[in-house]
């Protein structure tokens, strides 16, 4: 079983179109020319995956600016119990 980081690692992989070796969690998200609908296509990735929803003030694009800051997040949530 893949745990979260790999997980989210795997979503911006897909919803980038990067190679599997480029995406590392320390990556600014902004080098590989994210956008808001691919911000929201790895937000809806994640919600799924994990069963809860971003609250609506961490969905702005600006809030994260690495793929591990969104790991971070979702393990937080998920310790929280999705609350």
């Amino acid at each position: 079983m893949q745990n979260v980081s790999e997980k989210i690692l795997d979503f911006a992989r897909t919803h980038l179109n990067v190679d599997s070796e480029t995406v590392n969690l320390e990556d600014d998200m902004l080098t590989y020319n994210i956008n808001s609908v691919d911000f929201i296509k790895i937000v809806v990735s994640i919600e799924t995956e994990f069963d809860f929803e971003f609250h609506e003030d961490d969905l702005a694009m600006g809030r994260f600016t690495t793929f591990g800051q969104i790991a971070a997040y979702v393990e937080q949530r998920l310790a929280e119990g999705n609350s």
